[in-house]
């Protein structure tokens, strides 16, 4: 009864939140690869596109790079503006953006990265509990989100899509806006600083977790292991998965994205000590079916990742309802608190 309860709630506010999501034409789009591999044939060239995955799981570090040194940016009124390092056509989504309200200069911020449709200024009603926390709060823009949307757009479309290929773009750009990010905020004299990653936000969050060893903290809210299965099995991707059916398989798909799924870096994550890492999940998740948070969770325990667990008793998009928002804000403050308690030490690197 009460699965049932919270799983027409998750599909009534999936819709509300969705109702502007229309299918679009399956592409494999292995030509937005082809600059870098001038062995692509084409857009339809899918075993290029599978040989781009393989390339960027065997050599990661060459598709998701550090800045060596500064990286560029202007601040006016409380948001930050910094050139992308994403391939992108968008000349709208070539801008990466940063609400800022820091508590004082060289303050402990948190870096929230939103989920797929939340606008940056939602992000806003975590400031009051990042704030008693002793934080500073910093919300991101993600590809194709607020400014960086086309204007004909309703939604950041191309984030996750039907386009394989532009899907592997626009995660890769996630997560090298992030990344930059975090770089920028650190020369602004902010050496401790948590991130918080929010559904397609935590995949982001778990990539940049296995490259950078700068943030203090990550924590993971809603997440899985596998970012295909996320998508073709999730009730808030379905157009997704209505275009991409009747024209690729799920193991061809799976290894297409296999670079863009959370498991394929935990193997790394013994090797990056953080002061705080945690993920949360939800028991009755539609979205990031709950199998694949559990899947993760062992994943980590299979190669020793110190890590903290919990899994709460929502839904995806129950989580910011009452009583579960306030559960989950308690909840979040606690885990910030820890993170403002660790030693000065432990979050220069």
């Amino acid at each position: 009864m009460y699965s049932r309860l919270i799983r027409n709630w998750e599909v009534r506010l999936a819709h509300s939140y969705g109702r502007d999501h229309v299918p679009l034409p399956f592409r494999v789009g292995a030509d937005c690869w082809r600059d870098e591999f001038p062995s692509i044939a084409g857009q339809d060239d899918i075993e290029g596109l599978m040989a781009v995955a393989d390339e960027w799981v065997s050599d990661p570090e060459r598709f998701l790079p550090r800045i060596p040194g500064d990286v560029p940016f202007t601040v006016k009124d409380g948001l930050i503006e910094y050139p992308s390092r994403g391939v992108t056509s968008e000349v709208r989504n070539r801008t990466g953006y940063i609400a800022y309200r820091p508590l004082r200069k060289g303050c402990p911020m948190v870096l929230a990265v939103p989920a797929w449709n939340t606008e940056r200024w939602k992000l806003k009603t975590l400031l009051p509990s990042v704030r008693q926390c002793g934080f500073g709060g910093a919300s991101l823009s993600l590809p194709y989100q607020d400014e960086r949307q086309p204007e004909t757009w309703k939604y950041a479309q191309a984030l996750i899509c039907s386009d394989l290929g532009r899907t592997m773009r626009s995660m890769q750009q996630s997560v090298l806006d992030t990344m930059d990010a975090v770089g920028i905020l650190r020369q602004l004299g902010h050496e401790r600083i948590v991130l918080v990653g929010f559904s397609v936000g935590s995949a982001v969050v778990n990539m940049l977790d296995a490259f950078d060893p700068r943030p203090t903290g990550v924590i993971c809210v809603l997440c899985g292991d596998d970012f295909t299965q996320c998508v073709m099995q999730g009730i808030s991707t379905r157009h997704v998965r209505k275009s991409i059916e009747p024209n690729l398989d799920m193991e061809r798909l799976q290894r297409v994205w296999r670079p863009l799924s959370a498991s394929t870096y935990v193997h790394r994550l013994r090797d990056m000590p953080r002061p705080l890492r945690v993920m949360l999940t939800s028991h009755y998740d539609f979205t990031f079916p709950v199998e694949t948070g559990r899947r993760l969770r062992a994943q980590f325990e299979q190669h020793e990742v110190p890590h903290e667990w919990r899994e709460m008793g929502c839904g995806h998009y129950t989580l910011s309802c009452a009583p579960f928002s306030l559960r989950f804000l308690m909840w979040l403050k606690t885990k910030l608190r820890q993170a403002a308690a660790l030693p000065d030490a432990a979050a220069t690197v």
